[in-house]
């Protein structure tokens, strides 16, 4: 029972790891870890965090700007003088510049820290990673990491300006990384995964496959425990080979899903999709592991 219990954790974790938050989610959390971490009071200089578009980068560094306001715990150096302080560098908005142009900048702007990242393509979704780094030092104070949703926002911002033959755009209206992964687990319990995502076709095939091969390990089993026969055996070997078939069906079929319209109710798979999982460092230097979730009210 114990070992039974054991594995069920493992799964539960891993799903939870392998789900995919949304852009707004993971700046707000960035913003959050930083703020627990840095010296209260300090100056940050948000440099930027690097994308395929301006667009997405823009919208980062927005979005992440607002959130460290909103929080009152550091000091956001502006950004109209770091732009200017940028310009006569000669750098871009990218934020892809080294250690040591790092330290110019966020010194000219009076920073003690300074925040750089990029999001970048991971599978069928994103991975944001942004850094804290100190101005004097260049040492890293803090690092975010999260696999990011291809969202609509995501998908938008990445493909306005994308130029001819750079990397394709995740579709927003399919699932993607981890979510995949989950509807596939799902799937193995009479297909619940098909009927989360609302592909209830699926979830019917699915549900009369599982039954049936329970009936063949049912049946090959009452067989041979009553004696012994071919048949039992026959029962039992097409029931392990339907099972597999019907596990690849299960974790390949989610691929072709398309989400539902965000107007319409939230469903399981909207709450399991909240979830995220991370290593987070703590003040004294050793790190945790901890496992958030987010909601979206739209």
């Amino acid at each position: 029972m114990k070992k039974i219990l054991g594995i069920m954790v493992a799964v539960l974790t891993v799903h939870a790891a392998a789900f995919a938050i949304e852009i707004e989610a993971a700046l707000a959390e960035t913003a959050e870890q930083f703020s627990k971490t840095i010296k209260t009071g300090s100056t940050i200089a948000i440099i930027g965090i690097s994308s395929d578009t301006e667009d997405m980068s823009d919208f980062m560094l927005d979005e992440l700007t607002v959130n460290f306001v909103r929080l009152r715990k550091l000091k956001v150096a502006d950004r109209a003088n770091l732009a200017a302080i940028k310009k006569e560098m000669n750098f871009q908005l990218s934020g892809e510049v080294g250690d040591e142009s790092i330290q110019q900048i966020g010194a000219m702007a009076g920073a003690q820290t300074v925040i750089r990242g990029n999001l970048k393509p991971f599978g069928e979704s994103y991975l944001l990673v942004i850094h804290a780094l100190n101005v004097t030092t260049a040492a890293v104070e803090d690092i975010y990491r999260a696999k990011v949703d291809a969202s609509e926002t995501v998908v938008l911002l990445l493909s306005a300006g994308a130029k001819k033959g750079s990397k394709k755009v995740l579709r927003a209206d399919r699932y993607h990384g981890g979510q995949l992964a989950g509807l596939g687990f799902g799937n193995l319990l009479f297909g619940t995964g098909a009927y989360i995502a609302g592909n209830y076709v699926d979830g019917a095939i699915l549900t009369a496959w599982h039954a049936a091969n329970l009936g063949m390990f049912i049946g090959g089993i009452a067989d041979l425990s009553s004696g012994g026969s071919d048949a039992g055996l026959a029962f039992l070997s097409l029931g392990c080979i339907s099972g597999a078939a019907r596990i690849i069906y299960g974790f390949v079929r989610p691929k072709y899903y398309v989400k539902r319209n965000k107007n319409q109710s939230m469903g399981a798979a909207d709450i399991l999709n909240g979830l995220n999982f991370a290593v987070a460092p703590l003040e004294n230097g050793k790190t945790a592991v901890s496992l958030g979730y987010s909601l979206s009210l739209d």
